[in-house]
């Protein structure tokens, strides 16, 4: 069996970043093989779900001012803020991997405890939370996750918080429009919590590390393949570059 690649790579540019996830999706469902991306975003930036209206889900004259880039993804699920702290990962897999992938519902929480077994590594405590929720293991939310789905593969990506982002919330984000039943209608501070909120330091490097270990036949990889950087340049010219998509989430 080949290794599994876990791609340790992060772009500098926020609509690049997304572009390379959407270019694992898209490369897999012309070569249904396993990958793993993690990455992690220097700089503040706001991450729309695939069909959000942004003037419901952020302060866009609050973003406008400070300059803070919007752009949107290709899997649905909620708006999350990218900052340093806040750890992304990514898993393309084809649905023949494991029976449970076909179930929409089965498949969250299958990839939600891949992230949970990283962190009992490091013994920090975690829940899960229908549908696409990672919790502290009570009531406080450190990862929301999200799915697009081919015929034959699943992109399963999501972002966990290694550091508060409350203020950037607080500032940049509008409460959002849908909720799951056990927010009962907490704003961000309440709601949201980190991993060094609950006393634990951790990493992307943690996150790749742990992720190589619980998974079997995978290997760490610091560089993209140039077909990957290729896909993602032709979709961040093609797309990501445009406000017709990151604000309004059409195509050109």
């Amino acid at each position: 069996m080949n290794q599994i690649p876990i791609y340790y790579y992060s772009a500098s540019s926020i609509y690049l970043n997304v572009a390379i996830d959407e270019a694992l999706f898209v490369l897999g469902r012309q070569k249904p093989t396993a990958s793993l991306r993690v990455w992690e975003q220097k700089s503040p930036a706001i991450v729309l779900g695939r069909s959000q209206k942004p003037e419901l889900e952020i302060n866009l004259v609050n973003c406008q001012k400070h300059n803070i880039p919007i752009t949107r993804r290709c899997s649905a699920g909620g708006t999350v803020i990218q900052n340093e702290g806040s750890l992304n990962f990514v898993f393309h897999f084809p649905l023949s991997w494991n029976a449970t992938l076909i179930d929409i519902r089965k498949s969250f929480q299958f990839f939600a405890e891949y992230i949970q077994q990283v962190l009992a590594l490091h013994h920090i405590p975690s829940g899960y939370r229908l549908l696409s929720d990672i919790t502290n293991g009570e009531d406080k939310k450190i990862s929301g996750n999200a799915q697009s789905r081919s015929q034959n593969s699943i992109l399963h990506h999501g972002t966990l918080l290694a550091k508060p982002c409350h203020e950037l919330m607080h500032q940049f984000l509008l409460q959002p429009s849908s909720q799951p039943e056990y927010r009962v209608g907490r704003n961000h501070q309440e709601f949201v919590t980190s991993l060094i909120e609950m006393g634990h330091r951790f990493t992307l490097e943690d996150l790749s590390i742990g992720l190589s270990k619980i998974i079997p036949q995978t290997e760490i990889i610091t560089e993209l393949p140039q077909e990957i950087l290729n896909k993602a340049n032709e979709l961040l010219e093609k797309k990501y570059k445009h406000d017709e998509w990151n604000l309004k989430g059409k195509l050109l």
